[in-house]
């Protein structure tokens, strides 16, 4: 038929948009991107496509694993829609693009194309009873899964999420369900948590998290109480750090306790009363903030002091661990690689004078020795399992003096070999794709020198 209307009445937009479409249900889906570049060439037929015929070039791109084009396609796709029209459509877009993005392996792009999607989400995402925004938000959270289970090389069941279901004109929740408001809440509080993680995402996600803080829902408390956090480490642990560590410890305290009896479709009325709040107990992840301060390391534990005074009292154990980690970085330089090795130190003092002595760049046998000892510290406690919030950003502080140690090659074993794979690991935490095990494993490898067993419970 297509071919006798051709012949009968000429080549147009409209019969070359029908072909594509009968070969794309037939998979052909080489053809299908000759036609669709074909089409795009000539600004006449580009200014006629709508943004499913957009969709059906990027899913045939995606079926032919050409993930950098369907990522193209699916955000030029979202990008035709008009401002204010179309929002559903337009955001499934960006969740396929996140998604073709994360199969073709690069997931902080790919948290980043989903956390500005959730930052536009608009205000009928929320309504009762919607169930296309029910259905392609919840594959929101599951491409969100996705991705961190990809970056973090995570085992689990297999999605069955494919490029384009979420821009499926026909994607709707099979029911309604109760709790759309709440499921909301927790898509974006899952999503900005991903990115602060990652390190991705505009400034607005500041302002996001504050709002979801004051949720009426305890678990986007919680998921937005981690994302403070993570995005505390990504800043250098500056003012604030404190308020997030024990923020975060008042959302998993309350969960703690309610866990049994909660349904986080139900609203609250914000932490259970007489709640008892121990951030002393997440040592692990106080050390991540002592090594992403950085060069700014004194200045910042002065300032924690102060913040911990006012949140817990001048009594507190927080308030204490924080002292005696300001008095270890206070002490002379002289006397810093002495007091790290005494182990009959505090290890509060022992870890701020190993992050005290960091900075002052030794050679790199004794920096990878400094950097293995704050690590195991990082992970000896329960901040093991949190460390997702801060692994990225403490190997991104970490990988700051491997660059310049590579200077000096004939530090290293077989530098011919290891410095290049030194470096590799060192640029792959700096884009976002590396992760501290990464980082610690590559140093050791090039200085032929073993780390502990701590290692095993490093991300």
């Amino acid at each position: 038929m297509l071919n006798q209307a051709e012949a009968d009445f000429g080549p147009s937009t409209v019969l070359l948009e029908h072909r594509a479409n009968v070969l794309f249900h037939r998979q052909d889906d080489e053809t299908v991107l000759k036609i669709w570049h074909q089409l795009i060439s000539d600004p006449v037929s580009k200014a006629a496509l709508d943004p499913f015929a957009y969709r059906r070039a990027g899913v045939s791109a995606a079926r032919l694993k050409q993930w950098g084009n369907a990522e193209r396609i699916f955000l030029a796709a979202a990008d035709s829609i008009a401002p204010g029209s179309f929002d559903l459509t337009k955001f499934g877009l960006k969740v396929d693009a996140a998604l073709v993005v994360s199969l073709g392996g690069n997931q902080p792009n790919a948290a980043r194309i989903l956390v500005e999607a959730v930052l536009m989400l608009p205000s009928e995402a929320a309504d009762e009873g919607d169930t296309r925004w029910d259905a392609v938000q919840r594959m929101t959270v599951e491409v969100c899964r996705i991705i961190r289970k990809a970056y973090w090389k995570q085992d689990g069941e297999e999605s069955r999420i494919r490029p384009g279901d979420a821009s499926s004109p026909i994607l709707k929740a099979p029911k309604v369900e109760p709790g759309q408001a709440a499921r909301n809440e927790m898509t974006r509080a899952q999503v900005l948590l991903l990115a602060t993680t990652l390190g991705v995402g505009p400034s607005s996600i500041t302002h996001e998290l504050e709002t979801l803080a004051g949720s009426r829902y305890l678990l986007v408390r919680w998921f937005a109480s981690q994302a403070r956090l993570a995005l505390s480490y990504a800043g250098g642990a500056e003012a604030g750090f404190i308020r997030a560590l024990v923020d975060f410890e008042t959302a998993t305290a309350d969960l703690s306790i309610r866990q049994e009896s909660l349904n986080p479709l139900e609203p609250d009325t914000g932490p259970a009363p007489n709640l008892t709040v121990l951030p002393e107990r997440w040592f692990g992840l106080l050390v991540a903030g002592i090594v992403c301060s950085g060069p700014n390391l004194t200045i910042h534990l002065e300032g924690w002091l102060e913040e911990s005074r006012k949140e817990l009292g001048d009594d507190a154990v927080l308030t204490n661990a924080v002292r005696l980690v300001l008095e270890g970085a206070s002490r002379p330089e002289e006397f810093l690689e002495a007091t790290v090795q005494n182990t009959a130190n505090p290890g509060t003092v022992r870890c701020g004078a190993a992050a005290k002595l960091l900075l002052n760049m030794p050679v790199a046998s004794k920096t990878l020795q400094l950097e293995a000892f704050l690590t195991s510290v990082i992970v000896s406690d329960v901040s093991v399992a949190r460390q997702e919030l801060f692994n990225l950003h403490v190997a991104r502080r970490f990988a700051g003096s491997w660059h310049a140690q590579a200077e000096n090659r004939f530090q290293f074993s077989s530098p011919r070999t290891s410095v290049p794979a030194l470096l590799r690991a060192v640029d792959d935490v700096e884009i976002g794709t590396g992760t501290l095990r990464n980082l610690l494993q590559a140093a050791a490898n090039a200085l032929g020198q073993p780390l502990g067993s701590f290692m095993e419970h490093v991300l």
